[in-house]
């Protein structure tokens, strides 16, 4: 069982905010003031319990466990902020109630499943709690560390369906596994949670949250990249990528019968490979997509006798984490020989748990990410 994580407590907090000289003078809100907060599609009662300079407001949803506490951005407040009002809330609910009523039964959508009731001291608020048509709703999200290997990220949907002509467009005359169905480009973690563990799968879980709802990006050029993270664990098994300038092709391959260390170089050039191929089409959340098609495009101006080592020199490892945890769907799209295909998962494995042991070294999360410009935020945070 995974060790649990040192939460972030409001004295904690409240010590570096008064170090820094206080919260910042623009702030709309104060501590203890209750602000109803939107999650996912959802208006929830919630109480500011600390400010934090950097991070924003700390907040705890009342009638909720701990453990979904967490930070809302000040720029991200605008648009998940909203005052409290109990006076609105019961005109809210009155007027749900009245289109309800009104609402011929032959209109009505198919019932959804039944879930948990909610606790009765908790306020919930459609998103569209400012429109003419009001909903309530009363269920809330699992993003326990409990259920990452039951969370489903998806990195590759948005609201306008890409044509295989466009996803192929990021890599030039290399041709992208393109998938049959929108559906088959969504992550699965199940299968993938066993070979990278359940650390490194909450690690893609917290990803998502810092990327689809705090709209956080990760550093390009990463401090530790995943071609760095190749290097290296071929560096620990007493070889080195020499093969990296061929690119080599894992369906040509013929001769992965184990994993030794002549092939493991073999299967390192050729995940490499994969992941340059995958990631623009199936590895980004919407979010990450202009900021991913600007670097092509500055790295492609003229020359580049690299082309396809570009990304894997930029990115960070929960890139390749993220292709790791669903290496099997990806293995299943390829006419990767069964025999090699088995060598390659089992250098995956030991890659995540190479990874695993070193992962101070690849990843520390309070300099991974950065807040990009509030106008890509504007442009962008509507695709997430």
């Amino acid at each position: 069982m995974p060790p649990k994580r040192k939460s972030t407590t409001e004295s904690q907090i409240a010590a570096k905010t008064a170090k820094k000289g206080g919260p910042p003078p623009d702030a709309k809100y104060s501590v203890n003031d209750t602000v109803m907060c939107k999650y996912g599609n959802v208006f929830y009662e919630a109480k500011i319990l600390a400010i934090d300079p950097d991070d924003g407001y700390f907040i705890h949803y009342q009638g909720w466990n701990k453990r979904y506490d967490g930070f809302v951005g000040f720029t991200e407040s605008n648009t998940r902020f909203k005052t409290y009002d109990q006076d609105e809330i019961k005109k809210i609910k009155e007027q749900v109630s009245k289109e309800k009523s009104a609402t011929p039964k032959a209109n009505k959508p198919k019932a959804t499943p039944k879930t948990k009731e909610r606790s009765r001291n908790t306020s919930t608020i459609s998103e569209d709690d400012v429109k003419p048509q009001e909903k309530v709703v009363g269920s809330k999200p699992r993003i326990s560390s409990r259920t990452a290997e039951k969370q489903k990220p998806d990195f590759g949907s948005s609201r306008t369906p890409k044509s295989k002509k466009e996803e192929n467009s990021y890599n030039g005359n290399i041709v992208t596994p393109t998938a049959k169905k929108r559906t088959d480009v969504t992550i699965k973690l199940e299968s993938g949670t066993k070979l990278i563990g359940p650390d490194l799968a909450e690690m893609l879980t917290d990803e998502q949250e810092m990327i689809t709802r705090r709209y956080r990006l990760p550093r390009t050029p990463a401090e530790k990249t995943v071609y760095n993270l190749f290097e290296n664990y071929c560096k620990h098994h007493n070889t080195q990528l020499t093969k990296m300038d061929k690119m080599m092709d894992l369906s040509k391959a013929k001769n992965l019968v184990e994993p030794t260390h002549i092939n493991r170089v073999d299967c390192c050039a050729g995940l490499i490979n994969m992941f340059e191929i995958c990631v623009t089409s199936v590895l980004i959340y919407p979010f990450e997509k202009e900021h991913i098609k600007t670097i092509i495009e500055n790295e492609t101006e003229g020359e580049d006798e690299n082309r396809l080592l570009r990304l894997s020199k930029f990115l960070g490892v929960t890139y390749l984490l993220r292709m790791l945890s669903r290496i099997h769907e990806i293995i299943e799209k390829t006419d990767i020989p069964g025999q090699n295909a088995k060598v390659v998962m089992e250098v995956c494995y030991d890659l995540a748990r190479y990874l695993g042991d070193h992962l101070e070294k690849y990843f520390v999360a309070d300099s991974y990410y950065v807040q990009p410009a509030s106008d890509y935020i504007r442009r962008n945070s509507n695709l997430s």
